[in-house]
Order: structure tokens, then sequence, then C-alpha cells
């Protein structure tokens, strides 16, 4: 399955299977411990969904969509894009698919499971699974080998069942070639651009001021503001307290040798002679030749450095004397590194052609593999061994906490009980950087995530612990016009220069669909008509950028309808166009471009194959949702 993810990374399915995998690496949503327990939100064929399933689905949406929108990603925009219900759904959608496989008739067994576990890149040491990260990952993320490994079964059954519906999808020959034939069309436009920086208006007078701000009031609240009382276990300071027996850094070097190789490694230097990808013989040949003059030139005595100063096509290495520095395998391209490997010190190769072109190779030195003896090693090992447990011995005394705090709804009782240091952060927003917390964003979302009073379940953020409650909170409120009066004129102004440049757009449209002419409209509008030139579905347009609507519309002209219905909106402003050509694909199409096409309408249909299996599938499934939780 890891390997299917990697290949498919952004496949339809492993969107839609959020359950797999990397889910588990995912620090969910903040937990209490109120006493409320852990609500039902839905059943599917009698089977409880909880809260806890349901806040997990939803806290690692957010997150992936907060690595897209950053800080721009707020409470306004995750309500408009319905985060809770796809949330909802897609736990959903995990239980049908699970008993769908299992009345399938497919099965896991454990040495399937334990050789999915054994390759995921989290539980291993040097590429080989280590048993005691593995366990001490599952102890981070506060999970039992037992509920991870059943979690990891129904990742496994749900790629079976996904993987046999995904196999219904065909695609004939004729098909892929009129998908490339439809993908690499082309379409050729003029079009005049209308800026909004070019509109003139008049200041605002109080009155519109005032009517602007009081119908766009929720653009101006004020951010939800909180402060919280929270409990900190850093490793740091539970380093004192490691005591490590005296054979523990020798049974980690036995146990880990892979850990201590070095690889072999060079340092060289290069002289480049570049050869562009699509270069004809007659360039090929010049550099060749080229090389070979500068070679004979180091062979009678030539210094290196200073003819890769003088003749190197790389110009940040050249003029260090052709300097690379010192590498390992894997690192260049494997006909230089190839080269490069197979030298002695102070030998220089003949020219070697990679895909940038010739280079000469001069190896200044070796380092031969060799494993570091445990005396190089020790420091290391016992810095690892002691940062690792004090990690565990800041998440034991966390716990331990965490566990007082049932007895009591008041975190400041906690801490007195313990002897343990509360601190507070004063009110802050979402993001607002506190002192002593590494990943205020981390920070934000356990807090802004916690109902009042409650308190959290033990959260990490950068190998420390904390326990965190509110203790006040701020709701958004409508500033007065007054302190965010500028705010306002600007956003007026904003939006009046993009109404009047979409009017003018419009204008001009019409005046063309009743037989003006473009370039003599342009010029009374003091305009330049631009041509795009030849761009397919896809492609960024030459002078516009990435524009769909825009290249969407355009597919749809032609000689007889020239026109579009409407400008298009860019994010710089307003395009009006007309068509001037298309082009077909002509001739026999090349086999491996057939090949991918065929790959990518596959893929197509394989998404919509598994869209319908799972919507008849749900509409067989005995679902009650409490809908209350989407609110």
């Amino acid at each position: 399955m890891l390997t299917s993810m990697r290949k498919n990374a952004g496949s339809f399915i492993i969107k839609l299977l959020l359950g797999a995998i990397v889910v588990v690496f995912v620090l969910w949503g903040v937990g209490t411990n109120q006493k409320s327990s852990n609500p039902e939100v839905a059943r599917v064929e009698g089977q409880a969904i909880t809260y806890a399933d349901f806040a997990r689905s939803y806290q690692q949406m957010v997150d992936n969509i907060r690595r897209q929108f950053g800080s721009n990603l707020d409470d306004e925009t995750l309500k408009a894009l319905n985060i809770r219900e796809q949330a909802l759904n897609q736990v959903v959608d995990r239980v049908i698919l699970v008993n769908k496989a299992q009345a399938m008739g497919f099965r896991v067994s454990d040495a399937e499971l334990a050789a999915h576990i054994r390759n995921v890149p989290f539980f291993q040491s040097n590429g080989q699974f280590d048993r005691i990260q593995y366990e001490r990952v599952l102890s981070q993320l506060r999970m039992t080998p037992e509920a991870f490994e059943a979690s990891q079964r129904d990742d496994l059954l749900i790629q079976k069942v996904s993987d046999i519906v995904a196999r219904r999808a065909k695609v004939a020959e004729a098909e892929a070639a009129d998908w490339y034939r439809w993908q690499n069309a082309a379409v050729n436009l003029t079009y005049v651009f209308f800026a909004p920086d070019r509109a003139d208006i008049i200041d605002p007078g109080e009155d519109e001021i005032k009517a602007f701000f009081e119908d766009n009031q929720e653009r101006y609240m004020t951010p939800p503001r909180r402060s919280a009382r929270y409990l900190a276990f850093r490793a740091a300071d539970h380093r004192a307290e490691v005591r490590l027996a005296a054979n523990d850094v020798a049974v980690y070097y036995d146990e880990h040798p892979d850990e201590f190789s070095v690889e072999e490694r060079i340092e060289a230097r290069h002289i480049l002679f570049k050869v562009d990808s699509d270069a004809d013989q007659a360039a090929i040949d010049a550099a060749r030749s080229r090389a070979a003059e500068i070679q004979v030139q180091i062979k009678a005595g030539g210094d290196f450095a200073e003819l890769a100063r003088m003749h190197s096509d790389d110009a940040a290495t050249g003029a260090e004397g052709g300097y690379l520095g010192t590498f390992g395998r894997g690192k260049m391209v494997k006909p230089f590194e190839e080269a490069a490997f197979a030298l002695a010190a102070g030998e220089i190769s003949a020219p070697v052609r990679s895909e940038f072109g010739f280079h000469i190779i001069k190896v200044d030195r070796k380092e031969p593999a060799r494993t570091r003896t445990l005396a190089e090693a020790e420091d290391k090992i016992r810095g690892q061994l002691t940062d690792s447990r004090a990690r565990l011995l800041a998440l034991e005394a966390a716990e331990a906490a965490y566990d007082l705090s049932y007895e009591s709804e008041d975190l400041e009782a906690v801490a007195k009980e313990l002897g343990h240091e509360l601190l507070t952060t004063g009110m802050i927003t979402r993001n607002q950087p506190v002192e002593g917390i590494t990943d205020p964003t981390a920070f934000g979302r356990m807090l802004f995530g916690l109902s009042p009073e409650t308190i959290s379940e033990v959260q990490e953020i950068d190998g420390d612990f904390f326990i965190i409650q509110v203790e006040a909170l701020e709701t958004p409120q409508v500033p007065d016009l007054a302190s965010v009066r500028e705010r306002v004129v600007a956003d007026w102004e904003h939006e009046l220069r993009w109404e009047q440049a979409e009017n003018q757009a419009k204008a001009f449209l019409l005046a063309l669909n009743e037989g003006g002419a473009m370039e003599a409209l342009s010029r009374e509008k003091s305009l330049e008509p631009k041509s795009t030139g030849f761009f397919k579905r896809g492609d960024a347009i030459e002078g516009v950028g990435y524009l769909p609507a825009m290249a969407e519309a355009a597919f749809s002209l032609s000689a007889a309808k020239p026109l579009p219905e409407n400008p298009a909106r860019g994010p710089e402003g307003f395009y009006v166009f007309r068509f001037e050509e298309r082009r077909e694909p002509e001739g026999p199409i090349d086999p491996a471009q057939l090949d991918q096409a065929r790959t990518q309408l596959r893929q197509r249909k394989q998404q919509q194959i598994f869209e319908d299996w799972m919507a008849a599938a749900r509409s067989q499934a005995d679902i009650e949702i409490d809908r209350s939780v989407l609110e």
C-alpha cells in the first residue's frame, strides 16, 4: 500500500481514503478530559462512529488545507469549504469500504500486515525496521500497537477493494488517440486587458464610507482571542535525570551498525562544456572538440583550476576553479558519478558525456567507505540516548499530570499539587507567537480547538509536552468605524475599481459583438491588443498566466463564433478575447505519447468508476448521522 501511495500521490483513491497510514502521524485535534465520554455522531450498518473518529478526520483535513493556505486559513474559510461535512463523510466512507471489503471476501493475513508495517519509514532506522523505534513512535502518539495494527489492517482491506474497483477501467487505443488529440489541440487568441488600476475614481463621501462599512462589517471583525494556562514538560529539563547503564552505548552501537557506516566519498572538481538537450549534432561535436582541446592542455601541464575559470560553462563552480566539494554516491548524475568514482586521487578523466554536456573531472581526494568506531560514535550515541530518554521522562511527567486532571477541572490545582509552574499566555490570536513555544501555529490550533474550561490531553510540540486549559476568551467584535476607516476606504476604492474595469470590459465586448473592430476600439481606449500564441488545455497562457476559465471558453470558440459570452476575470483584471485559429495534432501519434494518454484517461475513468461505486455503496448502506456535529 505504501508503495502504491508513493506512486499515486494525489490520486483520487488516496485523496479519498485519508484513513491511510499517514493519518496516524498527524497530531490529531485537541482531546479533552471532559467526563461526558465520547458521543456517537453516526452509525453505519449499526456500527458506531464516535466524535473522536470524526475529530481525527476533521483535523487531518484542516492540516492538509492549512499546508496550502498557510496563515490565510481562518474559520470562515473552513466553513465555506464545508470541511466538517467532508470529514464526517470521509469516516462514513471508510466504514462502508471496510465492510464492503469483508463482504467481498478480502482478508489481510498477519504476515501481510507485518510486511506492510516493516516498510513504514517512520519505524525504520537506516532502512531497516526497528521495533524500539516502532514502540517509541506509537508511545509518542499515545497509541497502542494493537489499535495501530487494527487501523492498518483496515487500510489494507480498503486498498484491496479500491484496486479491484479501479481495475474495471479499460481504455481502447482509439479512445486514447482521441484523448491525446483533445489534450493537444491548441488555440490562438487576440486579447485586450482591462486593469482595475486604470479606473479614475473620486474620494468617497462619509455617507458612502459608512454605508460600505455597514454592508461589510464581517470583513473588519476583530479576530477571536483566547488566553491559556498551561503546563509545560520539556525534555531538556529531564536530561539531568537520565542515567545510562554502563553498556547502553555499546549495545546501541552493536544493534545499529548501519547507522555508523560512512560511505565512500570523493572531493572533486570539473570543467563543463554545456550541450543543450535539443542541440543538433554540430553543437554536440563542437562541445566535444572543445573538451578534447582543454584535456590536451591539462595533460601538457596546464593548471586544472585556472582552465576551469577560463573555459567552464558552469559559472558557479568555474569561478571556484571547478570545485564541487566532497560528495558521496547518488549526488551526481549517473554518468558523471560512475566516471568520478572510478578515478584515483589526483587522476583526471577523459571527457564524460552527461545530460548537461561534456565534463572533464579531476578527483582531488578520496575517502574510502568505513565504519565509525565505538569511540568515535560514543558521544553521539550518548546524546541520542539521553535525549530520547529525557523525552520519555517528560512524557511520563505530562501523563501523570494529565491523570491528576481527572480529579480536578482546574489546571491551577494540578500545578499546585505537583509543585509545577503554571504558565499563562495572556490574550492571543490563533497564530500569535508565545514565549517559549517553538511552533505557535500548533499551539494555537490546540488552544482554539478546546472548549472553554476543558483541559487538553497531552500534546507534543517539537519534542516537548503540554497540557492546556482555556483561561478566558474574546469573541470577534465589530470595531468602531474610526479604528478601521483607512482599511474601509481602501476596500471601497478597490471594489469600485474592479467594478469599473468589469463594466469597461463588458462594454468593449458588446461593441465587438455589434461589429466593432478590436484594433480600432482598442486605439480609442488607449489599449493594446496582444496575441496569446497557441496554447493547449491546461497550459499557462502567454501574457495571461494560468486562467482555466479563459482557456475553457477559448476552446468553445470558432471562426463562426469568435467571441466569448463574458470577459474572463483574472487575478490582475479582465480579459476580452477573440478566437483567431485552432490547430489540431497531425500525423501518427508517438507510441510513448499514446501510452501516456492511455494512462491519463484510465486514471480519469478510475476516478469516475470509483466515485459512482462509492455513491451506490452509500445509497445501499443504513446510515444514521447526528447532524448537530456539523453545526
